[in-house]
């Protein structure tokens, strides 16, 4: 039977989504709550946008290098702790900090709470990324009708 297109085209899917538990994390959980964490995968555009993290990290720091060779290293450093901007952000890290904000579902994804988790749990900030990429990977999950 060939691919039904229309069937395809009229379906509406949901993001997959898993949860994931971390003991390590529990001192930050109520005392009886699981220490779980909620991800999604990702349509096509977020994660276009995720992977394209690493060229704009790129470009800000060539940005960044420009000023600071000028006479201007003090307004450069300035402008760049008002954007919350690190130094030698690995291009990986940009990704998965990326990825982190648009798959976390539960708890509320921000950049700070990505970049703690990332700097102090890297383990598992790594475990959640590569959790959203395969659900990404499988695609969305055909809505049920009631």
């Amino acid at each position: 039977m060939p691919f039904d297109k229309n069937k395809f085209i009229t379906t509406r899917f949901i993001p997959r989504q898993e949860e994931l538990e971390f003991k390590d994390l529990q001192a930050f959980f109520d005392e009886n709550e699981k220490p779980v964490f909620t991800v999604k995968g990702l349509t096509g555009v977020e994660y276009a946008k995720a992977r394209e993290a690493a060229d704009r990290n790129k470009d800000i720091q060539a940005i960044f290098e420009g000023l600071a060779s000028s006479k201007s290293k003090n307004k450069t450093e300035a402008i760049k702790d008002l954007l919350n901007l690190g130094n030698d952000v690995p291009q990986i890290i940009a990704i998965k900090l990326e990825l982190f904000l648009y798959g976390l579902v539960e708890p509320e994804p921000d950049l700070d709470f990505a970049k703690k988790l990332c700097k102090n749990f890297p383990i598992e900030f790594l475990q959640i990324t590569q959790k959203i990429e395969e659900l990404t990977g499988m695609g969305a999950v055909a809505e049920k009708k009631p």
